[in-house]
């Protein structure tokens, strides 16, 4: 299992490289109130832009993998478009004015991947062809 975890990791790691974002990745220990402890690694990526920033964490350990965006952004109206993109893809979401969060409890490539690239779209200000 670790094997495939270090390489999950890696995988994730590119793909949010790919999208522009900084990465770090650390060990994270997890207390259970049955007094074992889990080590969950958790890669961190955040971005700066035009239009604001963002923090995306992806976290392995016990057998599940999450994941986790915080974005704030400059206009109200962005942070609801956002919010209803990360919500199309499977996030549970909160806005409170111009902060989006959005938990993902189920993680792939493919939804760590559309979710950087929303993201950094709305913090670079980009805008999609409108009719």
């Amino acid at each position: 299992m670790p094997e495939r975890s270090g390489e999950e990791r890696k995988r994730y790691r590119r793909i949010l490289e790919g999208e522009g974002y900084q990465v770090a990745e650390k060990t994270v220990k997890q207390y259970q109130l049955t007094g074992g402890s889990i080590d969950e690694e958790v890669t961190i990526a955040s971005m700066s832009g035009r239009r604001g920033s963002a923090r995306i964490s992806v976290s392995q350990g016990g057998g599940k993998t999450t994941m986790t965006a915080v974005v704030h952004l400059s206009r109200q109206q962005d942070a609801a478009r956002l919010a209803e993109k990360l919500e199309e893809l499977g996030g549970v979401v909160d806005v409170d004015e111009e902060r989006v969060s959005a938990k993902f409890r189920r993680v792939s490539p493919g939804v760590i991947r559309n979710v950087a690239r929303e993201t950094a779209k709305a913090i670079r200000g980009e805008r999609e062809n409108r009719e």
